[in-house]
């Protein structure tokens, strides 16, 4: 995310559980001189917070970034996830549990790895 907001990306919210690491994000916001809002709470904590994309990198398995995460995606949202080796795997799993669009991009940064986006994820309904 802050990488995105020195490239000029506005409107970007950096949630970061770890109080140090929001310190650090936040110095170099100051240092960059892009308005970055970095909040210091764990996901499951923000209850009124809503994002047209979600990102995250090396954050949880897919499945259950999903649970963790869903509801922070405003209605037409989506996620780029940076998913590495295993990404099939997890998204398999992911699917016994949630439908979703998914397209895959391979990773410039990661032979072995994929960018997500994930859109139009529901829940799936059992009889």
């Amino acid at each position: 995310g802050m990488v995105l907001a020195i490239f000029g990306v506005e409107n970007i919210t950096l949630i970061e559980k770890n109080r140090k690491k929001a310190e650090f994000l936040k110095k170099i916001s100051g240092m960059v001189g892009k308005k970055v809002s970095i909040i210091n709470l764990r996901v499951e904590e923000m209850t009124n917070f809503r994002a047209g994309v979600l990102i995250a990198r090396a954050f949880l398995p897919l499945p259950h970034l999903l649970q963790s995460c869903s509801f922070l995606s405003k209605d037409g949202g989506f996620f780029l996830l940076q998913k590495g080796k295993t990404f099939l795997r997890e998204l398999t799993e992911a699917q016994k549990t949630w439908i979703m669009d998914v397209d895959t991009f391979q990773s410039k940064s990661d032979a072995s790895g994929v960018i997500l986006k994930i859109q139009n994820l529901r829940l799936r309904e059992y009889d």
